[in-house]
């Protein structure tokens, strides 16, 4: 990054943060990162006006993506959680402003809205051209840790530092105007030793410490002083490297053969930095309706398997798939546990049974259902209206559902003293129960 001196000298106090020190962002990215702090700064007085200082939201979201509110620090836009990342990314700041986003503020919503239990997927919308090393790579492995289905909406940009972000996501999907990549660091040393030259003003160093003032921007950078900093460069971009190759299942060389190159929406598909092109709007339409379809989680977003989604696939271990069968059947018991023990199910057995038998209904929503409906007046047993010894009466919400039924007459010695089959009686029993034909 070659920022003119003068500019830097006049421009926003946060630009020092970027002067020598590594930095990831999108070659050429001077002028956007000036004119984004100073955004920012001017922006923070203009929101605190506006939304109030105790808003947690993000400020200035376009209103097609969710509503902003003091509650929670991500969007809302039904049950999606919505999570700006724009402008210059920061290091240490809960910035969430057009102009600039903080790594803090992104740690924040995800965690929000991954404990939120009214959140069933999580939306990061990208339009940044990067930002600090600082911090990045300890929120990439936040990001990456998020259990709900995410996927990354790129509107407009998404490099460097945005890039490594929206990696941790589990789709990539970007406009088709839209751009990824620039998988690579930078530094800059800013030599103003000639300004000042020109200026008359001479700084001269006192100092303990032979590498004290290594780097400073009133001398011209030495060959030791460079190749430590480039040695820094090398071992932050193999880190940038390795995690993109983690995130979306590529290999440390096809990311290093990028060269941080800058890549089309079209063209990130071919080499695995994205997973679709999409109209950001669509996009986010597409995942509530693939969040409805699937309320476990699960997430497609097209029939072809991603890399990454196959080298999930072929991890998960048979261990996993049995506990996780396990854990949805118990799920399923107590569910119909908690129609059948309602107060609601006691005078209403035969519906109860029906809704916690054969539909997929919550005990909330079965109790709300049952709680409208007249309690029901079971018709008499064909056995009590005979002389032929019936089974005694159960107890239990089961029992008495089969009790309210018209079931067969039973000898004592187990015969049917209707026509019916065994396996006859046994359907009528769970038409009873159920209302299904089986």
């Amino acid at each position: 990054m070659d920022l003119d001196p003068k500019a830097l000298l006049e421009a926003h106090p946060l630009l020092g943060r970027f002067a020598n020190v590594p930095a990831f962002l999108q070659p050429g990215s001077e002028a956007w990162l000036a004119a984004c702090l100073k955004g920012h700064a001017a922006y923070q007085q203009k929101a605190e006006q506006e939304y109030g200082k105790n808003f947690a939201g993000p400020y200035g979201l376009d209103s097609r993506y969710g509503r902003s509110s003091a509650d929670t620090a991500f969007a809302r836009l039904g049950n999606v959680a919505v999570i700006p990342v724009r402008g210059s990314l920061l290091h240490g700041s809960m910035a969430r402003d057009p102009y600039a986003t903080g790594y803090d503020y992104i740690r924040l919503a995800a965690m929000q809205a991954e404990a939120d239990e009214e959140v069933a997927g999580i939306v990061y919308l990208h339009n940044s051209n990067g930002g600090e090393v600082a911090g990045n790579f300890d929120l990439v492995d936040d990001l990456a840790k998020v259990t709900k289905p995410t996927v990354a909406i790129v509107d407009e940009n998404s490099y460097s530092a945005s890039y490594s972000l929206a990696s941790a996501a589990d789709k990539i999907v970007v406009a088709r105007t839209g751009g990824v990549g620039s998988i690579g660091v930078l530094t800059a040393h800013v030599d103003v030793s000639q300004l000042m030259e020109k200026m008359g003003v001479d700084v001269e160093f006192i100092y303990a410490g032979k590498h004290k003032v290594d780097g400073n921007p009133f001398q011209p950078l030495g060959d030791s002083v460079k190749n430590r900093m480039q040695a820094r460069i090398d071992g932050l971009y193999n880190e940038f490297v390795n995690t993109v190759a983690r995130n979306r299942q590529l290999s440390p060389e096809a990311v290093r053969g990028t060269e941080a190159l800058t890549y089309s929406a079209a063209d990130a598909i071919g080499i695995g930095l994205a997973d679709a092109v999409q109209a950001p709007h669509e996009a986010l339409a597409a995942f509530i309706d693939e969040l409805k379809a699937k309320p476990t989680g699960a997430m497609t977003m097209s029939t072809e398997q991603t890399p990454k989604e196959t080298a999930t696939a072929a991890a998960t271990s048979q261990a996993d798939l049995d506990a996780a069968r396990a854990e949805g059947a118990s799920a399923e018991r107590e569910r119909i546990q908690g129609i059948m023990n309602s107060e609601e199910a006691k005078t209403r057995p035969i519906t109860a049974a029906k809704l916690a038998y054969s539909t997929g209904m919550s005990v909330a929503d079965a109790q709300a259902f049952l709680a409208d409906l007249p309690e029901e007046k079971p018709a008499k047993a064909e056995a009590e209206q005979t002389s032929v010894p019936t089974r005694p009466k159960g107890e239990g919400l089961f029992a008495a559902a089969m009790d309210a039924s018209a079931n067969p007459n039973i000898t004592p010695d187990g015969e049917s003293t209707d026509a019916q089959s065994d396996a006859q009686r046994i359907l009528g029993h769970h038409r009873a129960v159920t209302g299904r034909k089986a």
